[in-house]
């Protein structure tokens, strides 16, 4: 067998020379904003807490946190000589917290549930912040990554707010923003897996099976839509364990189902109606009796979040996320609309502007948004605590 001899010319040698100084480790290559991404995110939090650090008790009874401390620590197995019975509240309210972040919470308990809730929900805001950046980065995004992550970690001002203090959106945003990542990488069964337990967080994380069938369907990827089954299962495991403790599978939406409102329509020569979701009910029933006291502010929500999601109609993946998401929220007759809509947020805000953030003139600007999102965080904190005798008594029943 004839032997065949190769020539190594110069460039070749300077290619090769190049690729094994790559797979040496160097901290030329080494990207640094990630770390600082994740320092910038642990100082805006400490940030929100600087006026209460003298009694971060006040930090730690910001609802609907401490209902999520306690369902860690009893399991949804409320006793009889419950310390929130003094609330009152059905023992069926507690079926209103998804399993995941209480587990996180138990999981970390050891440095005290109230510590652990407010560990936890640093820890994913500040994962979210880094994988939202390389997210950003790897399928280009944005003209400036690292510049929207930032912008990601100070805006909107609800964020803010509820990555500093015991909330679900923190790990929810996390799950939501890896999960898409994952899948953006073609690991559609770690996606998937991912946004499972995205709904098992907060009710609308369902929404991540229909858009990610929806999305998968668009890009002809059929093969993979059983796949996609995996994010009901977890919401339906949590369910079941609601079918052992209250009796009632769906337990969840004896409380929380009363935010969506119903219409009946009459169908005519019958005798009998339709339910039928009525849209943007909380405007509606404001603004049709004349009460229209800040309803500016949310026909400006709804427009800015509705025309970002359109924005987003080039990245197929981010569109159906945020147009199902943004649509179903429609329906939620909530004052605090904005929290519910804070999920969309880093794709429907801040992605689908990028033209505008990325811009100068808002580069100027940004620094006023902070501060006023600062103030806007101290003013709200304590004007949304659980009672401190309450607070007191519950810690110490979970501590016993």
């Amino acid at each position: 067998m004839p032997i065949v001899a190769f020539e190594v010319t110069a460039v070749d040698e300077v290619v090769i020379g190049k690729a094994k100084e790559r797979t040496r480790f160097s901290f030329e290559y080494l990207d640094w904003r990630p770390f600082a991404l994740a320092g910038l995110n642990v100082l805006s939090i400490l940030l929100v807490w600087a006026p209460f650090l003298g009694d971060m008790r006040t930090i730690c009874r910001y609802l609907d946190g401490p209902m999520y401390m306690y369902v860690a620590a009893t399991l949804y197995s409320i006793p009889a000589d419950s310390p929130l019975h003094a609330m009152p509240l059905p023992d069926f309210y507690y079926a209103c917290h998804l399993v995941v972040f209480p587990l996180l919470i138990r999981a970390f308990s050891f440095l005290g549930y109230d510590w652990s809730m407010l560990f936890v929900s640093a820890a994913a805001s500040t994962l979210a912040t880094v994988i939202f950046y390389y997210l950003v980065k790897e399928f280009k995004y944005s003209v400036n990554p690292f510049w929207a992550s930032i912008v990601f970690i100070f805006f909107p001002c609800r964020w803010l707010l509820y990555h500093s203090v015991g909330a679900t959106e923190p790990v929810f945003i996390l799950l939501v923003v890896a999960s898409l990542y994952c899948y953006k990488k073609d690991s559609y069964v770690l996606a998937f897996l991912l946004a499972g337990l995205a709904s098992a967080t907060r009710i609308f994380g369902i929404l991540l099976f229909v858009s990610y069938a929806v999305t998968l369907i668009s890009q002809r990827k059929y093969r993979y839509l059983p796949l996609t089954l995996l994010i009901p299962a977890f919401l339906v495991a949590n369910f079941l364990n609601y079918q052992v403790i209250y009796g009632d599978f769906f337990a969840y939406f004896k409380y929380n189902g009363s935010f969506v409102s119903i219409a009946h329509i009459a169908l005519p020569y019958l005798s009998w109606s339709v339910p039928v979701p009525v849209p943007l009910p909380m405007f509606l029933t404001n603004v049709l009796p004349g009460n229209t006291n800040n309803m500016e502010l949310f026909i400006a929500i709804y427009v800015l979040y509705i025309l970002g999601t359109l924005r987003l109609w080039k990245h197929k993946e981010l569109f159906f996320y945020s147009a199902f998401f943004v649509g179903a929220i429609m329906f939620i007759g909530h004052p605090d609309i904005s929290r519910y809509l804070l999920p969309a947020a880093p794709f429907a805000l801040i992605l689908a502007f990028d033209d505008i953030i990325s811009r100068k003139e808002f580069m100027l600007v940004f620094p006023l948004i902070i501060v006023l999102g600062y103030l806007y965080c101290w003013g709200l904190v304590p004007s949304n605590l659980m009672d401190a005798g309450i607070y007191g008594d519950m810690i110490n029943s979970i501590n016993r």
